[in-house]
């Protein structure tokens, strides 16, 4: 069965990019441009989301407010392009720019992480 994953991120090529990634690995993706219509997607209970990858520096809130407010048991997985990242971030961050397989590793070890 494949997973689902929501993909926020205001920049159309990252967030393509990062689309195209994750459906060569076999994940079933949904994305959106700001943190807002996020939480349109989480709010609609029909939808679900299995793993969470947020853009740290969104226009309209920053990636772990969106996380706070979401108010779901997702793992979020954080990306940023800036060279200083907050520690206390309730997931883990992946640096940009990075390649499919630096992301895919991170998906593997947050869902290994998760599991029982």
């Amino acid at each position: 069965m494949r997973k689902n994953v929501l993909v926020v991120e205001d920049d159309l090529l990252v967030r393509l990019t990062v689309c195209y990634y994750l459906e060569d690995m076999g994940w079933k993706v949904r994305d959106v441009e700001s943190g807002r219509a996020a939480l349109e997607v989480f709010g609609d209970r029909t939808t679900i989301v299995d793993a969470v990858l947020a853009d740290l520096h969104l226009p309209d809130m920053d990636g772990a407010e969106l996380a706070r407010m979401a108010q779901v048991d997702s793992p979020f997985i954080f990306m940023s392009g800036a060279l200083e990242v907050p520690t206390n971030l309730p997931g883990p961050v992946l640096l940009k720019p990075f390649d499919e397989k630096a992301l895919e590793l991170m998906l593997a070890k947050v869902w290994e992480e998760r599991e029982p």
